[in-house]
């Protein structure tokens, strides 16, 4: 997603991470355990501010 996807492509696949797996606390938002060269700058801080956003159990 954050090498080849759009702006609102990221933001919906965190939105999709968070409603799907945060159920009950404890999930960890991220891109890999890595940032490679491929992955578009915009992308990752739309994942960044998008993460800050919805974020938040109430928030979706």
């Amino acid at each position: 997603m954050l090498p080849l996807g759009t702006i609102e492509e990221t933001i919906n696949e965190v939105k999709r991470c968070i409603k799907d797996a945060a159920n009950g606390g404890g999930y960890i938002l991220s891109s890999s355990n890595s940032i490679h060269n491929s992955v578009k700058i915009e992308n990752l801080m739309t994942m960044i501010n998008a993460a800050k956003k919805y974020g938040k159990y109430s928030s979706l």
